[in-house]
């Protein structure tokens, strides 16, 4: 018998288990090379899935955007481009493995370059062990089924063994029923509450969509819009919590941004009804929780904001929006740290719409000194859909002068100027930092660069 990972024979085929392919993918999504990639995982797992549940020909780069990222691709746009870079960098970290710790895996899952269709080969010795060492019809090339021929050491599976097996077995029944989409950890809740009513189900999928609305945190017109739907989402199902959260957390953002004293307090203690009341229909409501959070961040009390966060967080720890709410209550309180590691982009981040994580990430490396961090943080922040605000240029342009790149600091004024010519920097940097010396290093870094003071704070009902 040849020696693992050497070969000997010409092309083979043999069935291969399902089961053994989903061995061999957690022996991948377990390895150190994948252990600080938790998206490849997500990536890896969804499109073997998918292969084994005879949905290789749908796996295409906009299903992979809409179901692990949550985003819809309209042709040719920038989550096309990140499906394909991490594409990349899966086949990567998959050569890797196979070259490192994976080396004496039995079956090994490719990746071809200009596809995103799984195929899966099996050593040749586990093949001859497994059939006598008998020889075997060679496999011709088959595009739909995702398995083709390769050249050794590695043998790959037939369709129909795997289809038999699937269908022997039960498999792909259970799968489908067991295995929960990786873009909607939700979708159990939503099955409940289809028992109550479908109605309930209308404000739970309402609420979700105005959560989609709520960054840039710094669009006061946004937050408006997003209330309007959280009324709508409480107007079908009074007794969920979602809504009155989402409506609390939205409320909260507009006395955060509000120059006028009294309509500040007035906008913060509606919201802090809302929260309680969130609360109330759900104490176990990680939206509750995190409103609740947000709410006490923007208001001065950092330590029932820590408080709430920690709950939301445990509650649900992967959801991207409780994620993007632990960030923001950490740059609040000035704990660059904890919001690094919130917004990580390494960091598995459940759920559908857009999140701040991006920017959130920059802000935190700027806090942490990580300057060039930041720059990239944010210029590769709209490629992945993440919302583009005035922020976003005021920090670009911070970090590029403190590394001494003067023209692209001045373009990140000018086009700041140009853009958003009546964004009161200096109010939302004083609101955003509790330590005054972040908010004072970045706006004269900002002047420095062509900057000039247009207004001191946002309009007296809260506009920007």
């Amino acid at each position: 018998m040849p020696a693992k990972g050497k070969s000997t024979r010409s092309e083979q085929s043999v069935d291969c288990e399902p089961k053994a392919v989903r061995d061999a993918l957690q022996a991948v999504i377990s390895s150190e090379e994948l252990a600080s990639s938790p998206r490849l995982k997500q990536i890896l797992s969804y499109i073997v899935e998918e292969r084994l549940a005879g949905r290789g020909d749908q796996i295409k780069g906009k299903t992979i955007a809409a179901d692990v990222y949550g985003r819809v691709l309209d042709g040719r746009n920038a989550s096309d481009n990140i499906v394909r870079v991490e594409a990349r960098r899966l086949r990567r970290v998959l050569d890797q493995f196979y070259e490192g710790s994976g080396r004496d895996e039995n079956i090994r899952i490719h990746v071809d370059a200009g596809t995103y269709v799984p195929r899966f080969e099996l050593r040749e010795d586990t093949y001859a062990a497994a059939n006598d060492g008998k020889e075997a019809t060679p496999v011709a090339a088959n595009t739909t089924s995702g398995f083709v021929r390769s050249a050794p050491p590695w043998r790959f599976a037939t369709v129909a063994g795997v289809v038999v097996a699937l269908i022997a077995s039960g498999v792909l029944l259970f799968q489908q029923d067991t295995i929960p989409s990786v873009a909607d950890p939700q979708a159990a809740v939503r099955s409940a509450l289809m028992e109550k009513s479908p109605v309930s189900v209308q404000s739970m999928n309402l609420a979700e969509q105005a959560r989609g609305l709520l960054f840039p945190v710094f669009d006061a017109e946004r937050q408006r819009l997003a209330i309007s739907l959280f009324d709508r989402a409480i107007a079908l199902d009074p007794s969920l919590p979602d809504g009155y959260a989402g409506k609390a957390q939205a409320l909260a953002t507009l006395a955060f941004l509000a120059k006028d004293d009294m309509q500040s307090t007035d906008l913060m203690q509606q919201a802090a009804s809302l929260a309680s009341k969130a609360r109330e229909l759900g104490p176990t409501s990680a939206r509750a929780h995190g409103a609740t959070a947000w709410i006490a961040s923007m208001s001065g009390g950092s330590d029932i904001a820590r408080k709430h966060a920690n709950i939301a967080v445990g509650l649900m720890p992967d959801d991207g929006y409780i994620l993007d709410i632990d960030g923001v209550v950490a740059i609040l309180a000035g704990d660059g740290a904890r919001a690094a590691k919130a917004s990580d982009p390494e960091r598995l981040r459940l759920g559908k719409g857009r999140f701040g994580a991006p920017n959130i990430w920059g802000v935190a490396n700027y806090m942490l000194g990580n300057y060039g961090t930041v720059i990239d943080a944010f210029e590769t922040a709209p490629a992945a859909g993440a919302p583009v605000s005035a922020p976003s240029l005021i920090f670009l342009a911070a970090a590029h002068d403190h590394l001494g790149n003067t023209r692209a600091a001045a373009n990140a004024v000018r086009d700041l100027r140009t853009t958003w010519p009546d964004f009161p920097v200096p109010f939302v940097l004083d609101k955003m930092f509790a330590l005054e010396e972040y908010a004072s290093d970045i706006y004269s870094r900002l002047e420095k660069n062509g900057y000039k003071r247009a207004h001191v704070g946002v309009a007296d009902d809260g506009k920007s």
